[in-house]
């Protein structure tokens, strides 16, 4: 969480890769910058539910804790 100007910022990088003779079929990885913890997505629902959970567990924790600033 990254905090300067009394917003709280959680970094997530997002890793997207699709096969060749299925254009559609996708999968991905999210990283939680701040944390380091990664999860694997097979769908815009699975990237959402986690994203949801991430950023309600950090609401859930006391600013100040390690992360990015």
């Amino acid at each position: 969480m990254e905090k300067g100007d009394g917003l709280v910022k959680d970094v997530f990088v997002l890793r997207l890769w699709r096969r060749a003779d299925k254009p559609l079929f996708w999968r991905g990885e999210v990283q939680h910058v701040n944390s380091g913890e990664k999860q694997y997505v097979h769908s815009a629902g699975d990237l959402l539910d986690y994203l949801q959970r991430q950023l309600a567990e950090t609401a859930e924790r006391p600013s100040g804790g390690s992360g990015l600033r």
